[in-house]
């Protein structure tokens, strides 16, 4: 059977080891995405966090979307101490992921840049904290739009020379 002193050990054991490492991969990918900001380009900044608060979240679904053993469902109390394990292990790498979104929303609003990353860490924000992080209402261009005229304003007069 299922007990919740069992469900604790294999918590701390298992899963936060396990948790841990993972943690460490992404640190080494955020120490190679750190290279991208001296270079100044606010679009690749963007992406930079967008991607590394896509890691740290996926590490949040893996640890609290994987599949609750049987013998644990079974017993109301080692399911929330089960459930009490997957939360606390994933409360920092949750946090960096909202730490990772902001930096991309914050850069993506001061320079005006509203992409399909932006956009992801908008919706990210919002799925990790509705309440805090409400999608916006607002139209935005597309931040590739550059307008262009046709021609010269004004209509050319025939029979007479540019010169």
């Amino acid at each position: 059977t299922a007990s919740i002193e069992r469900v604790q050990r294999w918590a701390q054991q298992d899963l936060l080891p396990w948790v841990q490492r993972k943690q460490a991969m992404i640190h080494d990918a955020e120490e190679a995405y750190a290279l991208v900001a001296p270079l100044g380009i606010p679009r690749w900044r963007i992406a930079a966090a967008s991607r590394l608060g896509d890691m740290y979240l996926s590490l949040v679904e893996q640890v609290r979307g994987s599949p609750i053993p049987d013998v644990i469902a079974r017993y109301p109390e080692a399911l929330a101490a089960y459930e009490t394990a997957l939360d606390e292990a994933t409360e920092e790498p949750a946090g960096v992921a909202v730490t990772r979104y902001q930096s991309c929303l914050s850069t993506a609003t001061d320079v005006r840049w509203f992409d399909e990353r932006s956009r992801r860490c908008e919706r990210a924000l919002n799925q990790l904290d509705a309440a805090r992080y409400p999608i916006a209402a607002e139209l935005r261009g597309s931040p590739t739009y550059e307008p262009r005229a046709p021609a010269r304003p004004g209509a050319p007069r025939l029979g007479e020379s540019e010169g």
